[in-house]
């Protein structure tokens, strides 16, 4: 293990960088709740595949995102199977997933009603049927349902509030000393971190693109983003003009990253607005990926700005 350090309180202050933490702009009502409609979800359905008595005679449900086991319904002869569970498993695995504080009555009967009439192709049917609940306890099934329940529930409680505000702020001057492993790392000229350690996984590309930034004349400051720091993206960089640019460094692009930047574009324009207010700076993105860094020969930020243009705000 090796010990990386803040510099000393010592160091010029334009070394620091500084993040608004920003209240929530979107919150949720669970009073709307009440206005699900499973009929309204526009789903695929599911074939209802058919399954031996042997095969019905022991089901496993597993939760949904981990996959691990949660509960085994074992059925006999005696009589048709107490479906009620298995929706009650489904409608506590939305709000644990979906992070809803309360819900459960109004949720159970919706999920009762979306598994017996809009989950299969055949229409309705019986939830009391053994096939029925051993088809429930497929992966397809469990997906299809959680997709179509957190899209309605999103539209339905996700409220913009339309503005943020700055609650408190991350300062790198404020992070206290902390540990990594040993790794291959800069020394840079331009951060409060005394070490940048670059992750294994991005074959160097992390460091080349740190020197970079310790080396542009534009910049005034940067820092790679750490646990420690408590801020999500890879790196932060503060140019001459003192704007702070929040950068994502990828090698390869990621499928959800268009939704990513989305949120980050989102982030920069609350938090530019509500730190404006008190005289502070303009936030910023810039997404740079690997092929792109390594074919763009400029020396400066400002060359990067106007080379990744696809995602930036």
């Amino acid at each position: 293990m090796s010990r990386w350090t803040p510099r000393t309180p010592q160091e010029p202050r334009c070394a620091d960088i500084e993040i608004p933490k920003l209240s929530r702009r979107f919150n949720r009502e669970y009073k709307n709740l009440e206005a699900l409609d499973p009929a309204s979800f526009g789903n695929p359905k599911l074939p209802l595949r058919p399954f031996t008595p042997e095969e019905t005679r022991e089901i496993v449900f597993k939760t949904m995102l981990d996959a691990e086991v949660h509960h085994t319904i074992r059925l006999d002869s005696a009589g048709p199977a107490d479906y009620r569970s298995v929706v009650a498993f489904f409608a506590r695995q939305l709000l644990k997933e979906l992070r809803l504080v309360g819900g459960y009555d109004v949720l159970y009967p919706k999920v009762r009603a979306f598994m017996a009439g809009h989950l299969f192709e055949a229409k309705p049917v019986n939830l009391e049927d053994p096939v029925v609940l051993r088809n429930l306890s497929e992966p397809e099934a469990g997906k299809l349902l959680f997709d179509s329940f957190k899209q309605a529930i999103n539209a339905l409680t996700v409220q913009d509030t339309g503005t943020s505000r700055i609650e408190d702020r991350v300062r790198l001057r404020d992070t206290r000393p902390f540990r990594t492993e040993n790794r291959p790392y800069l020394a840079p000229k331009k951060s409060l971190f005394s070490k940048i350690v670059g992750e294994p996984h991005a074959g160097g590309f992390e460091l080349r693109f740190a020197r970079f930034l310790d080396e542009a004349p534009d910049v005034v400051a940067f820092a790679k983003n750490y646990l420690a720091v408590g801020f999500v993206p890879d790196f932060l960089a503060k140019t001459a003009d003192g704007t702070v640019w929040i950068v994502e460094t990828k090698g390869r692009e990621e499928i959800d990253l268009p939704q990513k930047m989305a949120r980050l574009k989102q982030w920069c324009v609350d938090a530019t607005s509500a730190s404006q207010v008190e005289g502070g700076p303009e936030y910023r993105f810039l997404y740079v990926d690997q092929q792109g860094f390594e074919r763009t020969p400029t020396k400066d930020f400002a060359g990067f700005t106007a080379a990744f243009r696809d995602y930036q705000h």
